[in-house]
């Protein structure tokens, strides 16, 4: 744990986006930075986060996450389409699309984090 008493997160797990997509939110993102200062999310490739922040225990690695989902998520061939409504952040540190997503994402989402929790519990 660290000094704040939270849990450290290791992991999360995000679907990445269409490059079209990609490319409109790399200008938002770049546009964020100039304008702002706002360096947040730069670490990652722009996503739609399937499963937010959590810490992997340290018996279990990334490439067990990865097959977990390739036998158990990829399979059923579940997709989802979403839209972007505006802007919101987590605080003052994370800004973000606002993704509205339904039931085909909730179910992606579920299914994932089954197949997750049934091989690193």
């Amino acid at each position: 744990m660290n000094q704040n008493n939270f849990t450290q997160q290791t992991h999360f797990i995000g679907v990445l986006l269409p490059e079209d997509i990609t490319l409109t939110l790399e200008d938002c993102r770049r546009y964020m930075r100039e304008a702002y200062g706002c360096k947040s999310g730069h670490g990652t490739p722009i996503h739609v986060t399937l499963v937010p922040p959590f810490r992997l225990q340290d018996e279990y690695s990334t490439e067990d996450l990865a097959r977990a989902i390739e036998k158990e998520v990829l399979p059923k061939g579940l997709c989802f389409t979403a839209h972007i409504d505006n802007f919101d952040a987590f605080g003052d540190r994370t800004l973000f699309a606002n993704v509205v997503a339904g039931d085909d994402w909730t179910r992606l989402r579920d299914e994932t984090v089954k197949a997750v929790l049934n091989a690193c519990p």
